[in-house]
């Protein structure tokens, strides 16, 4: 075998592989295209965020206590001189979850881990 079959050898082969990676390619983004347009049901076990407590939203910033007043439209969110303390009874009251990374941390782990 000369070196010119070697290298059409190697050429042939490196063609069969590109085209074996290229179908699992394919495969691969049809089987995601049709998990991403399937619409998302919530699972039947699947618990409700429950409402913070004060102590949840300690670490916030004002901004952060604002956008969740924003977010899930608090009547009284837009008085004049709330302070901290106040948004965070309003929140309260209002049964809205402390939407934190640890306590959506926590919320991920104990759905996905019974």
């Amino acid at each position: 075998m000369t070196i010119a079959d070697s290298l059409r050898l190697a050429v042939s082969v490196s063609n069969e592989k590109d085209k074996e990676l290229a179908r699992l390619i394919g495969g691969h983004i049809d089987k995601q295209a049709a998990i991403l347009d399937s619409p998302l049901e919530p699972g039947k076990n699947q618990q409700a965020l429950v409402g913070g407590k004060e102590c949840d939203f300690d670490g916030m910033r004002d901004a952060e206590l604002k956008s969740l007043l924003t977010a899930y439209k608090i009547s009284g969110r837009g008085r004049k001189g709330l302070k901290k303390a106040d948004r965070v009874t309003l929140l309260v009251k209002h049964n809205v979850p402390a939407l934190t990374f640890g306590f959506l941390l926590d919320f991920y782990l104990q759905a996905t881990h019974k």
